[in-house]
């Protein structure tokens, strides 16, 4: 048998938003790290910074790693994260990912929630369960 490793796993950051208890944040930590193989042949690496977002809602945090370049997606591990099993997946702004037209669409058919001028970003609560 022909074993092929990944060489340079990826990463990706996760931020904690609120106060968490830390079997909550080891939890889904070691969910997402089950999940990428880490303990034999890791496909991604996941760093989780507890303090520096504390409090801060998923478009700050966007526009902050916005300015500093980096523009890949990350999570956010919040208060929801025990009750649901889930993290957000933040990804891009949708006016940077999104065809004009399909934007322009899904825009339009949004009037109760999307402001005209605000900017959406992409976003999805994803499970941790195994």
């Amino acid at each position: 048998m022909v074993v092929i490793r990944h060489q340079n796993p990826g990463e990706i950051l996760g931020f904690v938003i609120d106060t968490l208890p830390d079997s909550t944040v080891n939890e889904a930590v070691n969910a997402f790290r089950r999940a990428a193989f880490d303990a034999y042949d890791p496909i991604v690496c996941l760093t989780v910074d507890r303090q520096r977002f504390q409090g801060s809602a998923p478009e700050y945090i966007r526009a902050a790693k916005d300015g500093e370049a980096y523009q890949d997606p990350f999570i956010i591990i919040d208060d929801q994260t025990e009750r649901t099993q889930s993290v957000w997946w933040i990804d891009r702004w949708a006016d940077e990912e999104l065809d004009e037209d399909v934007l322009e669409n899904w825009m339009r058919n949004q009037i109760d929630s999307v402001q005209p001028g605000e900017r959406v970003l992409l976003k999805l609560r994803m499970a941790i369960l195994e």
